[in-house]
């Protein structure tokens, strides 16, 4: 489903390869399908980034950001709750 595009799979592979669900811990790949589905504007997938940030997987300048980065998640999936509570942009 992720070839075809389907957003939420997307996230899903990235979720996986980032937490070793289903396949070994890669976050090499993980980011690549997080951010992916983070340029769509899955906010799930922005929230991951942030938390591989915060590990320090792009190195230590990023993990002040990755902060950041969790919580624009955060906010972003709140507002977007409120205007489209159905979009594939929250769906995980």
């Amino acid at each position: 489903a992720a070839q075809t595009g389907h957003l939420p799979s997307i996230f899903w592979l990235g979720y996986s390869y980032a937490r070793g669900q289903g396949t070994g811990v890669d976050p090499e790949e993980a980011y690549r399908y997080l951010k992916q589905a983070a340029k769509r504007g899955h906010v799930h997938a922005l929230r991951e980034i942030g938390v591989l940030d915060m590990r320090g997987f792009r190195g230590n300048l990023w993990r002040p950001l990755g902060v950041f980065e969790f919580c624009a998640a955060v906010v972003g999936a709140f507002v977007l709750t409120l205007v489209n509570r159905e979009s594939d942009r929250l769906r995980a």
